[in-house]
């Protein structure tokens, strides 16, 4: 059985901040990294496949991620499959 955490810490150039939190464990059908990796792809596929994508090219995730209404459509769609992220202000 394995888990998967991870911490991001975002600041502005004021020195505002936020720090995302998840901890996952293996569900008794998939490992937690599969979890939170595969479930991640499939949410920004759907994105695309629902087109709320406005850029074109070659798109980095960190790009997409920059938009809110895709950062929130991710976020949620993880939630849903129990991969949590917490929201904390630093």
């Amino acid at each position: 059985k394995d888990f998967t955490a991870m911490i991001v810490e975002l600041t502005d150039i004021d020195g505002e901040g936020v720090r995302y939190k998840m901890l996952d464990y293996h569900d008794g059908q998939f490992s937690s990294m599969s979890r939170t990796t595969a479930y991640t792809c499939t949410a920004m596929v759907e994105l695309f496949l629902d087109d709320n994508i406005d850029l074109k090219g070659v798109i980095p995730p960190e790009a997409i991620g920059c938009e809110e209404e895709c950062f929130d459509f991710i976020i949620d769609y993880l939630k849903m499959r129990n991969v949590i992220w917490v929201k904390e202000n630093i």
